[in-house]
């Protein structure tokens, strides 16, 4: 017999279809499991698979341990106020599937989702086999693929340019000095990692959202929680505090705070605008985007201290949170091809020396914020309960009156409801 696709294969029909096994994937599938919903989970690797290949080896969980958790489970580690390494997160998501009794298939990649006129509305073609289900869900999360920049297909051919899911530590990078392109997260660790093992380290500077580790202390991720912060919904408004600070968990937490970076020896650079020449085109707005993240933390810490003085805290320690006012200046070119100084900086008569330059591109594609699905597990299951209750409806089914009623996460109306155990549904089941 000749090998037949994916397309010629028998549907296996399912109610509902979750493409992605990470966090939000299995999350997803407790609270289907609680509801006994029969699901399955698609996943095209293994369980936390950006976290295992795609992840530097000093990186820990921005947040700690005790924010470390998914529905019905915590995060072990002894130490509640210590930071969750790589590894260890990599353990916790596979014992959290294991827990909730996942229905994963593992090594299966989701090629199209189309729509279909049938009572399972939507088809899925894996590399497989071929799902017609009622729901889809796609937990894929937002970063899938690296935004390489236009201008680096201008780098020399002899410098070495890696994403920054790629890094894993200084070791892997030959003699040279660095220049991290992007300082957010990622990029502002690797740089600061980087400069610590004794490299030449150069960071282009874009958005900066600047927080102290802890405050007042309290490690800051308490205060998000007790502000609620991060519940706001809807695009953000003239004025309000908007964009992502700057986290992390690395060496027990600290700050992230680009202006001691350069006390410390790092270069600072405005944004890279091009490549040419063997030169980078930098921005002169260096300035302006650290004085952005100045500024933001100073509003931030201002919401903090009147939630702090409404719940009766006191005043903050004067000393708290110290402000660096590091000078800064940006050259507007960057020679790739030598040490790097601008002619400007260069000691009179001193011949460039070639040092091949290695650039870290730290940039994920993203779609604007009203280009994606932004909702939360709690609204997921709100609309799939929509769903669920239409199919009732049509049905006519009667729910016995020992089956207790409780409340939606999002409406707050009652939907119909089982015991809080997790089901012992069969796994994978079809139809």
């Amino acid at each position: 017999m000749g090998y037949h696709g994916p397309q010629e294969l028998m549907p296996r029909r399912i109610e509902t279809v979750i493409v992605g096994g990470g966090q939000a994937g299995l999350a997803l599938s407790y609270f289907l499991g609680r509801r006994r919903r029969e699901h399955v989970i698609l996943e095209r690797s293994r369980v936390a698979e950006r976290w295992r290949s795609e992840r530097w080896d000093s990186l820990a969980f921005q947040f700690p341990n005790w924010a470390l958790s998914l529905p019905g489970f915590r995060n072990s580690e002894p130490d509640p106020d210590a930071f969750t390494a790589r590894d260890a997160v990599v353990r916790f998501l596979e014992d959290y599937a294991v827990h909730v009794k996942a229905p994963l298939m593992l090594g299966v990649t989701a090629l199209r989702v189309s729509a279909i006129e049938d009572s399972y509305r939507f088809e899925i073609i894996t590399d497989a086999d071929v799902w017609h289900c009622r729901n889809v869900v796609l937990a894929t999360g937002p970063f899938q693929r690296p935004a390489i920049p236009v201008c680096a297909g201008s780098v020399d051919a002899d410098i070495l340019q890696i994403h920054s899911r790629d890094y894993r530590n200084p070791d892997q990078f030959p003699t040279g000095r660095i220049l991290v392109v992007g300082a957010g997260t990622s990029g502002a660790e690797i740089a600061d990692e980087l400069l610590h093992s004794g490299r030449d380290v150069w960071l282009c500077v874009g958005h900066y959202r600047k927080v102290p580790r802890r405050y007042r202390e309290r490690d800051i991720f308490w205060w998000i929680e007790a502000t609620g912060f991060w519940d706001r919904t809807g695009p953000p408004k003239p004025g309000n505090l908007d964009g992502v600070p700057l986290l992390t968990g690395t060496g027990g937490g600290y700050d992230i705070d680009l202006r001691r970076f350069a006390a410390d020896g790092m270069s600072l650079l405005g944004r890279l605008h091009d490549i040419r020449d063997g030169a980078a085109i930098l921005g002169d707005d260096l300035e302006t985007d650290l004085l952005v993240g100045d500024n933001w933390w100073k509003a931030f810490k201002a919401m903090l201290d009147r939630h702090a003085e409404g719940a009766g805290f006191g005043p903050p320690a004067p000393d708290e949170a110290p402000h660096l006012d590091t000078p800064t200046a940006s050259p507007k070119e960057l020679n790739l091809r030598s040490t790097g100084i601008p002619a400007a900086h260069r000691e009179e008569g001193a011949a460039p020396i070639r040092v091949p330059t290695i650039m870290v591109v730290n940039m994920s594609l993203v779609l604007p914020r009203d280009e994606t699905i932004g909702v939360d597990i709690r609204t997921v299951l709100d609309l799939l309960h929509g769903q669920f209750d239409r199919e009732l409806a049509q049905r006519r089914v009667r729910l016995p009156q020992s089956r207790r009623r409780q409340e939606n996460f999002a409406t707050g109306k009652p939907i119909a409801s089982i015991d809080d155990q997790p089901a012992n549904y069969p796994t994978g089941a079809v139809e």
